[in-house]
């Protein structure tokens, strides 16, 4: 475990369930690294504290919360690209990527991210070229370990800008659980079925969020299948 700023290793045991915190303060930002994997832990009162009665679960964050993405238009006809995050967890870059046709991407920049954050954080890109007609936007973020997601979809034509449904799924194939990234109202309503058309009832309801991992650790390879109220994906286990 280290502190943000410092990069100050503050833990006892680190072969065990428990660990014991050498000292911590309420104002930094804490790192669990477990097998390249990340939590955020916000430090309290006191002295040394065991993970295991401070912290009821330690869950593997997305690399990014974000919190919001927009454009508009610009009166030389250029279309700003906004966003922000509300946290992020080794962070590495985001991609800021366009489309003619919603379906073929290119990569137009690449924005550094801020690695490990707990703060609301602001981007912006101005894409000086749009294409004549639709001009279909994305994000999309790497961390450090190569983990990555996606935004949601804008689209851009004559000054208006509307957002397309759609549902991205990474990896596919997998081997042990994937994640889907797309509306959040869509997602509300996401199942998984087998190749038999058999429903696989969800762990956990999926509300007021865009982005959502599913493990099917326990189920055989092959093809399942994700519907909402208006998409569709197919991913495969290997």
């Amino acid at each position: 475990m280290y502190r943000e700023e410092q990069e100050e290793q503050l833990i006892k045991n680190s072969n065990s369930t428990q660990a014991t915190m050498l000292k911590y303060i309420t104002t930094f930002l804490y790192i669990i690294s477990i097998t390249s994997s990340f939590a955020q832990y916000q430090g309290g009162e006191g002295g040394g504290a065991h993970f295991g009665e401070t912290v009821a679960s330690v869950s593997f964050d997305l690399p990014i919360t974000l919190s919001s993405f927009t454009l508009a238009g610009n009166h030389d006809g250029s279309v700003t690209l906004k966003w922000e995050t509300s946290t992020e967890i080794n962070n590495a870059y985001f991609e800021v990527q366009k489309s003619i046709d919603g379906r073929h991407w290119n990569t137009i920049t690449e924005i550094e991210g801020a690695g490990n954050s707990a703060v609301k954080l602001a981007y912006t890109y101005t894409d000086n070229s749009p294409n004549i007609g639709k001009t279909y936007y994305r994000l999309h973020q790497i961390d450090f370990d190569k983990n990555e997601s996606y935004s949601s979809v804008l689209v851009y034509q004559n000054g208006e800008v509307e957002t397309v449904l759609s549902l991205f799924t990474y990896p596919n194939p997998f081997v042990s659980s994937f994640t889907v990234t797309g509306d959040e109202v869509e997602l509300s309503t996401l199942k998984v079925f087998d190749a038999n058309g058999r429903e696989i009832i969800l762990s956990q309801k999926i509300e007021n969020t865009n982005t959502v991992t599913i493990s099917l650790v326990e189920f055989p390879k092959g093809m399942y299948f994700i519907k909402t109220r208006k998409l569709s994906k197919c991913v495969i286990k290997k």
